[in-house]
């Protein structure tokens, strides 16, 4: 999602696109360490993706969320009042309605992050790992969705509905590893909200998030009863961090930093390249 040299699909023709700038992701890594403990931060699951969907929402929602992994209360709690106007696109994704925002967040498959950790434990015990070959079958976006994604959906929502207060906003965060679910959205990738079937039939909600990092990322408002890509422009790339570490893609990038900021874990299932 960092460089679009990309063909756009004629069918993307009016799709909405949100755009924020790169240095967007790295004021988002600055603001969740200033706003919360460290100790809080380290709470978010790695291999589930939690600490990408904390990064990526306050980013696109420009605050750190008051609230992370509190015991009965949602994964991320954003009070919408912090926002920095001047960087919030939150207006034009159906969200200015309300002063909170709550989020759950929800990994779909977890094939090839069980298979990553295994790996890493053989090796932490200084032993050659068994396997070290992975399979998956390539499908679409839509029917990610419609099974397992929706599954995760319900399951998000029956959570929001117990934790949730009435002057909140009900939001899921749903994120996929490319390699549990390869798609052939990817070669259209980022622009892929036009293909995506409308979650019409999910009521409660107010976005959907939807990532499969540094793939493409996509958010359904049912506001707006559209869904909307969100880009980072990488023309808006931050000197201060382009060099550091040149060969991962952008959210790699971001999560490195992240979770050294916060001594959290170094192994990660989305660092990963391919030859």
């Amino acid at each position: 999602m960092c460089d679009y040299k990309f063909m756009l699909d004629p069918g993307a023709k009016g799709s909405d696109v949100v755009v924020i700038p790169q240095r967007t992701l790295w004021w988002a890594v600055d603001e969740l360490c200033r706003a919360l403990p460290h100790e809080v931060l380290r709470k978010l699951k790695v291999r589930s993706g939690e600490d990408l969907a904390a990064i990526s929402t306050t980013a696109f929602l420009a605050c750190a969320p008051t609230s992370v992994d509190c015991a009965g209360e949602p994964d991320l709690i954003f009070d919408l009042s912090h926002s920095k106007s001047e960087r919030s696109p939150i207006s034009s994704m159906g969200l200015a309605n309300k002063r909170f925002a709550d989020f759950e967040v929800k990994s779909i498959g977890l094939w090839y992050r069980k298979f990553d950790a295994t790996i890493d434990q053989s090796l932490g015990r200084g032993e050659i790992p068994m396997v070290t070959t992975f399979t998956a079958a390539v499908t679409t976006v839509n029917e990610v969705l419609a099974g397992e994604g929706l599954n995760q959906i319900d399951r998000a929502l029956r959570q929001l509905n117990k934790k949730v207060r009435v002057a909140h906003s009900k939001n899921i965060f749903l994120i996929a590893h490319p390699f549990d679910y390869p798609v052939v959205e990817m070669d259209v990738a980022p622009i892929v909200a036009h293909l995506l079937n409308p979650l019409d039939g999910i009521v409660g909600v107010d976005t959907v998030w939807v990532m499969w990092p540094d793939v493409f990322f996509v958010m359904w408002s049912s506001h707006n009863a559209r869904w909307v890509n969100l880009l980072f422009d990488s023309r808006e790339q931050s000197k201060d961090h382009s060099s550091a570490w040149d060969d991962l893609e952008l959210l790699q990038q971001v999560q490195v930093e992240f979770q050294r900021r916060i001594d959290g874990e170094t192994n990660s299932p989305y660092i990963f390249r391919l030859e």
